[in-house]
């Protein structure tokens, strides 16, 4: 019995980290990233991530209109926050991820944006809009996106984060969006973990 429940736990453990890691970015504070030009012109995202020239780990969209980038430049990830570093041409500094943000980001991640044709400028150009529309910055627009995010009701910003780039030497550059593992899959995780321990000891 002790060995069926053994096997279970490394089963299910092993589904919550491919759930967890098919959602979630290999990206921690400390890496280097670089930035590529994907769908979109706006001179915002869709903005292809990678950890090396070319590489195409997830697409993401910037907070601030005011913050400009080089494309395949190395860029530290000096944090991973819930607000992006300095208030761009509209809102506070430090300038809060609105939870509407985060809703469409999420849901742009995880491939059922309503309304979002993936691959197209069109599409890529009226998210940005919408996401600096939402942020307060001057170059946005109120269009289907922030109705959509605006009735869909959300108050916090779930696993959706900011990250917070500079150059090498520490200058501020770039707030760009990212999604982080859900503490609730963290959470099982740990648990699963725990009681495989405990599986482990009476056996």
């Amino acid at each position: 019995m002790r060995k069926v429940l053994f096997i279970l736990g490394v089963i299910l453990i092993g589904s919550l980290a491919v759930s967890s890691s098919s959602v979630a970015y290999p990206v921690s504070v400390g890496d280097t990233i670089y930035l590529g030009n994907g769908p979109g012109t706006t001179n915002g995202g869709e903005f292809i991530v990678g950890k090396s020239v070319g590489e195409d780990l997830f697409h993401t969209f910037c907070m601030e209109t005011d913050e400009y980038i080089n494309y395949n430049t190395g860029f530290l990830v000096a944090g991973i926050s819930d607000a992006a570093d300095a208030g761009g041409s509209g809102g506070p500094s430090p300038d809060p991820l609105d939870p509407m943000t985060a809703y469409l980001y999420y849901h742009f991640v995880i491939g059922d944006l309503e309304g979002y044709n993936y691959g197209t400028d069109a599409s890529a150009n009226d998210l940005q809009r919408a996401i600096w529309f939402i942020e307060g910055e001057s170059s946005g627009v109120n269009n289907s996106f922030v109705t959509l995010a605006a009735n869909a009701g959300w108050t916090d910003i779930g696993s959706v984060r900011v990250m917070n780039l500079t150059d090498q030497a520490g200058n501020k550059k770039q707030d760009q969006l990212i999604l982080i593992p859900e503490p609730t899959t963290l959470l099982l995780l740990g648990f699963g973990l725990f009681g495989l321990g405990i599986v482990r000891r009476n056996s």
